[in-house]
């Protein structure tokens, strides 16, 4: 049978198994056999498909990510500080995050210097 994965709301994987001790091993659950990676869960049941793939779910944490990490150096561009090469170039780096060959499922994050 087929067994959903689900977080947030929103089924993650689908995986063949064949009895309900297995299922709860993996925290999965049983849905039907027609439902798939991106179907919505509300109350445990199928309310339609996510508006956005895993890889653009990915992609979007992603990018929280670097805003946060941006923003938490935006202090360092007021116009009564003069930024490092260093600051300037780890800044950069955030905002080039999603021209990384492995973005956004291989992201590598420029050390804080």
């Amino acid at each position: 049978m087929r067994y959903c994965i689900i977080e947030n709301n929103v089924v993650t994987n689908v995986i063949e198994i064949s009895n309900d001790e297995d299922a709860k091993l993996f925290n999965a659950v049983y849905l039907g056999e027609e439902a798939a990676i991106g179907d919505v869960i509300i109350d445990g049941v199928v309310s339609g498909k996510s508006i956005q793939s895993d890889s653009a779910l990915i992609a979007n944490r992603v990018r929280e990510t670097r805003n946060k990490l941006l923003a938490d150096t935006d202090w360092w561009a007021l116009t009564d500080h003069v930024m490092t090469p260093e600051q300037t170039a780890y800044r950069q780096a955030l905002r080039d995050i999603t021209t990384q060959d492995g973005f956004p499922n291989n992201v590598i994050y420029p050390p804080l210097p």
